[in-house]
This record gives C-alpha cells, structure tokens and sequence, in this order.
C-alpha cells in the first residue's frame, strides 16, 4: 500500500500542471479570465502540495513509522485533492460548452 502511495503523489505532481494550463484559453469577459486563472493556480499548487505530502507519508509509511496511520492520511488527503482538482475541471468543461 506504500508504493501505492508513493505512486499516488509521484502522479499528483506530474499532473499538477494540467488544470493551470486548462486556463490559459482566452475568455471573452476578463474578470471570468482573472477568476479562472488563478482558481487554477490554486488547484494547481494544492496539488503540488498534496503530492509532496503523500509522497513524504508513502516513505515513512515504507520505512515503517506508523504505517497504517500515514497510508491512511496520505490516501485522504490525495483523495481529496482529486475530489476538488475534479471539481475545477467540470467547472472550466461546462463553461466551455456553454454558447
């Protein structure tokens, strides 16, 4: 479950950039452009820090300080960056679909 963990950050850091790069399209009204931007950056850097957390607990939990606690606060807190990282993202999808 450790490598599991560890895996989990690893993906969280390499993806971290996505939903920054989603808001670089051009808006038509400039205030939804400032809001969308930095809405990214933040989900962005949440998962950064997300990652780097995870990351961190994965190896603790694989050298073996309280496994079972880090494993389960690292798959939280990944789990939860996931769930607002995903909220971002239908957010900026419905915008761009809506004419």
């Amino acid at each position: 479950m450790s490598a599991a963990v560890i895996t989990y950050g690893g993906t969280l850091l390499l993806t971290s950039s996505e939903s920054f790069l989603l808001t670089l399209s051009g808006k038509e009204n400039e205030m939804v452009h400032q809001l969308m931007h930095s809405m990214g950056r933040a989900s962005a850097s949440a998962q950064v820090l997300t990652g780097i957390g995870a990351l961190a607990l994965g190896i603790l939990a694989l050298v073996g300080i309280a496994p079972t606690i880090m494993i389960l606060v690292a798959l939280l807190a990944t789990g939860t960056s996931m769930l607002l990282r995903s909220s971002f993202a239908s957010g900026l999808l419905m915008d761009l679909l809506r004419l």
